[in-house]
């Protein structure tokens, strides 16, 4: 009797975490996500005014806009609304031992702020910073180059991706389409 092959999957991530059921880019959303079984999710970071790295999607959260106020200021707002906040460290902090990271870096100025948060806390699961702003592109190579990690740039979208602590084995699991059309990450 022979053994089954070996069964491949796709890396599953949620969107903001699990955003139907929980307020998306928060640490409720990515907690759930992982309870749903995902392994890992993608989240967005802007840069506040104090230099906070902030996890959200829009410039503008609850009528501020992030860049031109300090952290403390949007999270005192957020809670008002009954919202939580959260910086990247603070992700880190709580999840790298068991997700996944996709870190979409929204502005620029984040990459060493991002480099520095993933050094001091390395998610074991492996990650990946990207971005689709082109000044953060032209900034990153230079940034890695300095750090010794290695980055990769997808043809297909132009985004450039961060390869993690296991990126073999991401690479692994990951059945990557051949077709020149394929731009969906």
């Amino acid at each position: 009797m022979t053994s089954p092959p070996s069964v491949k999957r796709p890396l599953l991530l949620g969107h903001r975490g699990a955003r139907r059921y929980a307020p998306e880019n928060t640490l409720a959303a990515f907690e759930l996500a992982l309870e749903h079984g995902c392994d890992g999710f993608e989240l967005d970071v802007r840069l506040t005014a104090d230099s906070q790295p902030l996890i959200c999607h829009d410039p503008k959260l609850f009528g501020l806009t992030v860049e031109e106020n300090a952290f403390e200021l949007v999270r005192a707002r957020a809670a008002l609304k009954g919202a939580s906040l959260c910086r990247l460290p603070d992700v880190l902090s709580r999840l790298a031992n068991r997700a996944f990271l996709d870190i979409e870096l929204k502005v620029p100025g984040l990459e060493e702020i991002t480099i520095a948060a993933l050094r001091q806390t390395p998610p074991q699961r492996g990650y990946f910073v990207s971005s689709n702003v082109p000044e953060v592109l032209a900034r990153l190579p230079e940034k890695v180059r300095s750090a010794y990690e290695r980055f990769q740039l997808c043809p297909g979208c132009g985004r450039i991706y961060w390869e993690g602590t296991h990126y073999e084995r991401l690479r692994r699991l990951l059945e990557v389409s051949a077709q020149p059309d394929a731009q969906d990450h």
